[in-house]
């Protein structure tokens, strides 16, 4: 390849050919421009000017003069934190309109509640072995917490401006969690001198959540109608502080929590097909993804086991409620396993939510394991699991196909048998929290049969004579649940309308052809009526 050869100064401004010739080319010998026929020596050599490298130098530093030194810090040094920085926010942009609007919240929360009675109220609640779902180890730490802020109070502006401004503080830090935090530690990163709005936020969460379960309680609440005034106020409270600390854009652990048991709390008293619970279903939902939750969780080496089984629970949680929700409402789930991939703890295969096969038997329980808030979470989680996969058969076209598959063997003897609810509740021996965990797990198995019948079913008015089977055995629960809700705790009734309600619109659509019921069936009209009845008097 021939030496690429440059043209002179002339010829290169004008854009014209050059022969390139020398001394002089002959352009320029002819228009008698010889004296500046010029070649330059490094013609393919870009210069920057020095005054350009200074700008732009100046510019580079003027960038990151904004960024915090911490953060600088990290990107330089990246430490065992990796999504702590994302969430982090300088303390200074906290402003004081914001500091104002929680100070007349926290004035607000003296002058409305007696803050030892609400304590006392949640101590009273817990002390029935019921608590928050997830959040429950919090609750005490929480009730401890606002005894401490709201002690010796006297109502002065100063004094709320004050715990507004802390709040703010340390609601804009990231939560303090090393690999050798105990749950001590842990706890106090958000508690008493440290509390944060999602502290509050528990706390009021778990007030609402306790006029649920007590009629009464001292002067705080004797009838009715105080209950649930006391009920709304404390929601409200709730609703509040997780705005606050959504706002402040520092996503965390005890922020995911609130953000659940706000929607739980939203669940019980608005009902699930509220649009506060469905909106607030979706943030947990999204916040999920953005903590990285649906994907393994153990990966992060720095967190205790406690933060990672919390953050397991979390996922679980927010998976099988995305799915009863979504189904009761007859709406996409929010949340899909293809997505999703996370170990069970507890499974000796550690069985990724993605490749599950369709039986429950693969998960292994613990001999001496209790039927607690942990178990009930896992094996919903299960269930919902086995839920999803039955929705995927709505979408199958080839019916064939989906008779198969919707055989599939779903053991009720994977739970083990001291779990399972196997005659009458009210013939149940166990305590109150214990019986409604029981209640809840026959629920959710009947659930996924009623789902894989639901989608053979060919005509809706036309049930087969399984579906008919499976919804009186539903029904029956539920009324059970809902007479003897006194004998309950109110842990998982609060699920039965949605198992509940769809088994009745198949048992009333089935009433229209009694003799085939009565003949092909087995099961007993004046019973459907009569649970039927209950239902509609609960409802």
């Amino acid at each position: 390849m021939p030496t690429k050869l440059a043209a002179c100064d002339p010829c290169r401004s004008s854009k014209l050919a050059c022969d390139h010739a020398l001394p002089v080319c002959a352009r320029c010998h002819e228009k008698n421009r010889a004296g500046t026929c010029v070649y330059r020596a490094r013609p393919f050599k870009r210069r920057q000017p020095a005054r350009t490298q200074t700008r732009d130098a100046s510019y580079h530093k003027k960038i990151f003069d904004h960024i915090p030194q911490d953060i600088e810090d990290e990107l330089h040094h990246p430490s065992s934190h990796p999504r702590n920085h994302f969430h982090k926010q300088p303390e200074h942009s906290v402003n004081e309109a914001d500091i104002a609007y929680g100070a007349k919240l926290v004035e607000k929360i003296q002058q409305c509640t007696n803050v030892l009675s609400c304590s006392r109220l949640v101590t009273a609640w817990i002390s029935k072995e019921v608590n928050l779902a997830l959040a429950g180890s919090l609750t005490k730490k929480s009730a401890q917490t606002m005894e401490h802020i709201f002690d010796g109070l006297n109502g002065e502006t100063d004094e709320a401006l004050h715990i507004s401004r802390n709040l703010f503080l340390h609601s804009s830090r990231p939560l303090a969690i090393e690999r050798t935090s105990t749950f001590d530690h842990f706890c106090a990163s958000f508690c008493t001198e440290s509390a944060r709005w999602e502290t509050i936020g528990l706390f009021f969460t778990a007030v609402a959540r306790a006029t649920i379960d007590l009629t009464s309680f001292g002067s705080l609440f004797t009838t009715e109608q105080q209950c649930l005034g006391l009920q709304k106020l404390a929601t409200r409270f709730s609703d509040q502080c997780l705005d606050i600390a959504l706002s402040l854009d520092c996503l965390n652990d005890l922020q995911l929590l609130l953000q659940y048991e706000n929607f739980i709390n939203h669940s019980f008293v608005d009902g699930d097909q509220s649009y506060h619970s469905w909106r607030r279903l979706g943030d947990v939902a999204s916040s999920i993804f953005a903590l990285g939750y649906h994907e393994h969780i153990d990966h992060n080496e720095s967190a205790p086991s406690f933060v990672k089984d919390l953050r397991w629970a979390a996922f679980a949680c927010a998976y099988s409620g995305d799915k009863n929700v979504s189904i009761f409402l007859g709406r996409p789930p929010r949340i899909q396993r293809k997505y999703c991939r996370l170990e069970l703890p507890g499974n000796a295969n550690g069985v990724p939510s993605s490749d599950t096969p369709s039986s429950l038997e693969h998960f292994r329980w613990s001999p001496d394991e209790n039927f607690d808030y942990t178990a009930d979470t896992r094996w919903s989680f299960l269930c919902a699991l086995l839920k999803e996969e039955a929705l995927d058969l709505f979408q199958e076209k080839n019916y064939e196909e989906r008779v198969r598959r919707a055989n599939a063997e779903v053991d009720w003897n994977a739970l083990p048998p001291r779990f399972r609810l196997e005659g009458a509740l009210k013939y149940c021996g166990r305590k109150a929290v214990e019986r409604d965990f029981m209640a809840s797990a026959r629920l959710n198995h009947l659930h996924i049969l009623f789902l894989l019948r639901l989608a053979l079913v060919r005509r809706m008015a036309e049930p087969d004579s399984q579906l008919i089977s499976i919804s009186a055995d539903i029904l029956s629960l539920a009324v059970e649940i809902a007479v003897l809700k006194e004998h309950l705790s109110n842990s998982g009734t609060g699920i039965v309308a949605y198992y509940g309600l769809p088994a009745a619109g198949v048992l009333s659509l089935s009433l229209l052809n009694r003799s085939f019921i009565e003949q092909e069936v087995g099961v007993s009209v004046s019973k459907i009526v009569q649970d039927l009845s209950v239902l509609v008097a609960e409802v």
